[in-house]
């Protein structure tokens, strides 16, 4: 036989092995939607048992976030801070509190990552829109804002903006940062920062949307949470911080129900406080 015609023979070979590969992972694949699907049926069943009507709208498919280990850097903290207040001065003042200061303004920034920044110039101007200015401006910081998070007040101070951080796409609902300015001009950041620097993701430990839906029925009922339907499910985030300068993300998920909202910590299945 020549060779041209075993090449033939190796490449159908070959074309038959990836038809019958791809054929079996179509199979899992579709095998895994199927039992997802019954688990999510039953989830809801759980539920809908339990008093509490979920809504069509609302599916099982949405994935649960990992934990990330962040830590603080310290460079990118000074770059992030120059973007609003020039070229700064900055002092340790013990604690892992650090003080940055310009002709523009100051800024004292926390190990929790706490910070407030105090403009004394007409750096910033309100323009026709405090919202959109807002955005810009936690862009700046180097933060990607949650635009659909913005609440807007209004008191003696001037306009306040507060806009939720996020992280990977997801809420961090108790990393929040506010923006108030007076009639014309920017007067403050303050807020919580969530750190640069990414140092771990882990899916270890972390309970699936499946898993967490039954227990937001039994937190309900420890709870003696009364509600009679479930109208949304979204997975975020809570910051925390344990060591100064080092934080976590843990994944947390929030019911929204109609009578108030409900946030499940995926690591440790408690009912989360938010703000």
């Amino acid at each position: 036989m020549d060779t041209s015609k075993i090449k033939n023979i190796i490449i159908l070979i070959l074309l038959s092995v990836n038809v019958f590969l791809c054929a079996v992972m179509i199979s899992d694949r579709s095998q895994t939607r199927s039992a997802r699907a019954t688990a999510w049926d039953a989830a809801v069943a759980a539920t809908e048992k339990a008093g509490i009507s979920v809504s069509e709208d609302i599916s099982g498919e949405i994935e649960t976030p990992a934990v990330y280990s962040l830590r603080r850097g310290m460079d990118s903290e000074r770059a992030w801070l120059e973007r609003v207040l020039g070229s700064v001065s900055c002092d340790d003042l013990g604690g892992n509190i650090w003080f940055y200061s310009s002709e523009k303004g100051q800024a004292s920034v926390r190990g929790t990552g706490e910070c407030d920044i105090l403009f004394n110039t007409e750096s910033f101007d309100t323009g026709r829109d405090a919202e959109k200015t807002a955005v810009r401006l936690m862009k700046k910081l180097g933060l990607e804002p949650d635009e659909d998070s913005a609440r807007i007040s209004t008191g003696s101070s001037g306009v306040t903006v507060g806009l939720d951080c996020t992280w990977q796409g997801c809420r961090v609902y108790n990393a929040q940062m506010n923006f108030t300015f007076n009639e014309d001009y920017l007067m403050m950041i303050s807020g919580t920062r969530i750190f640069d620097l990414s140092v771990q993701e882990s899916h270890e430990g972390v309970m699936d949307e499946l898993s967490v839906m039954m227990r937001f029925v039994e937190v309900v009922g420890e709870q003696g949470f009364v509600c009679s339907s479930l109208n949304a499910i979204e997975a975020g985030y809570v910051f925390s911080v344990a060591v100064s300068g080092e934080g976590t993300l843990n994944p947390v998920w929030h019911f929204t129900t109609d009578t108030g909202d409900v946030y499940i910590n995926a690591v440790t299945g408690r009912m989360e406080t938010v703000r």
